[in-house]
């Protein structure tokens, strides 16, 4: 293992417990601070086969249905450090990033999950591209890209929860 690997801190975020996840960096910041209660926040991840027979695809590996939002932009320090003793899971908590730019979400633990299996969403040709089938059902085409976030058309919604709640239902 490198050195500076060694002496660093794991980053897990999302992190699956308490359901947190955070970003100060444009344009995941500016996307998580859009969302409100009850919106899904799915997560999805570039994998490749244990026994490296096929090139990585990407996952779906679990979602968050939001409860709350902490813009930090819209809070005071001592909110800030509010947020992350509610919230001592987060990654960013746990490295005491207080941060202005930051906006973590929180999960309802209730409505939200980490896969037992992940979802297979890459059709395997490109691996930014979705499989045609979910093309389809969310009404988005084109290459995904892991660093920036999608949104789903809203007359495309009702069909996409529909189809998590089928699959993970």
């Amino acid at each position: 293992m490198p050195q500076k690997l060694h002496s660093s801190q794991p980053h897990y975020d999302p992190e699956f417990e308490t359901y947190t996840y955070g970003d100060p960096g444009r344009p995941k910041r500016n996307q998580l601070s859009k969302l409100e209660g009850r919106d899904l926040l799915i997560f999805y991840s570039g994998l490749e086969p244990q026994d490296f027979s096929d090139r990585d695809r990407l996952y779906v590996i679990g979602y968050f249905t939001i409860s709350n939002v902490y813009d930090f932009r819209d809070l005071t320090p001592p909110e800030r450090k509010d947020v992350f003793e509610k919230l001592p899971n987060n990654a960013h908590s746990k490295i005491g990033e207080l941060n202005q730019d930051l906006v973590i979400v929180k999960g309802d633990p209730e409505k939200s999950e980490l896969f037992e299996k992940a979802l297979l969403i890459g059709d395997g040709k490109n691996p930014e591209s979705m499989v045609p089938d979910l093309e389809g059902i969310t009404g988005y085409s084109g290459g995904i890209q892991r660093a920036v976030g999608h949104w789903i058309d809203e007359e495309h919604i009702p069909e996409t929860k529909k189809q998590l709640c089928t699959v993970f239902g």
